[in-house]
């Protein structure tokens, strides 16, 4: 019973910290609005907020963001809750993120939220794919779809390092998540094959740039 009253709180806490809605409070201080109306995102994922917002908003927003999806599985970590039970708190935070309970269940993708969890459960084949990732928007300059690709790869990796059975699941999980959601719209297909987001986001410092040596 007593270990059912702690996975029940950890579950509600992990939902409810996954729900902090972090890029609509710094555009709704920065600009009082709802940055899910605004850029061609129109959702309150960093990117959104880099672009529509400011660099340092969407910067902030990201580490916010990953910080929500990591500090509860960690903390599930260090109190010793089984693998498959941090796991579902994990999910239940991303759940959180893509349906947030303080502003009407409508989010983000959860994409920032789900590098956090994974940082907690396998932080050596996180560390690893982000540096191929930016080598890759490097070469390709194509950020959301070598994001993909890398994300792919994460379940071959999880087996190298031989990690526990419940953390190559969520690897597996995770990867066939973002390969939905990504793929789920023909016009977010279309952009990620484009690289619109970085010819945007390019567009945005540059134009930063100017008005800084005006």
């Amino acid at each position: 019973m007593h270990n059912l009253v702690i996975y029940f709180a950890f579950f509600i806490s992990a939902y409810l910290i996954g729900s902090i809605p972090n890029g609509y409070i710094i555009t709704k201080i920065k600009l009082n609005k709802d940055i899910r109306k605004l850029g061609k995102w129109q959702n309150m994922g960093a990117t959104n907020v880099f672009a529509s917002v400011s660099p340092l908003a969407g910067i902030i927003t990201l580490t916010l963001d990953i910080l929500k999806g990591f500090i509860p599985v960690y903390i599930a970590k260090v109190v010793g809750i089984n693998q498959y039970t941090i796991l579902l708190v994990g999910i239940l935070t991303i759940i959180g993120h893509i349906f947030p309970v303080y502003i009407g269940f409508k989010g983000g993708t959860g994409m920032a939220t789900t590098v956090g969890i994974l940082l907690a459960l396998m932080p050596s084949e996180i560390l690893f794919i982000g540096l191929l990732w930016g080598v890759l928007i490097i070469l390709f300059k194509k950020p959301s779809l070598m994001g993909l690709f890398v994300i792919m790869l994460l379940p071959l990796l999880s087996i190298y390092m031989k990690r526990p059975q419940s953390v190559i699941i969520a690897a597996f999980t995770i990867s066939i998540v973002d390969i939905i959601m990504s793929s789920s719209s023909k016009k977010h297909i279309k952009r990620m094959i484009k690289g619109a987001e970085y010819d945007e986001l390019i567009g945005k410092l540059k134009k930063m740039k100017s008005k800084s040596t005006q």
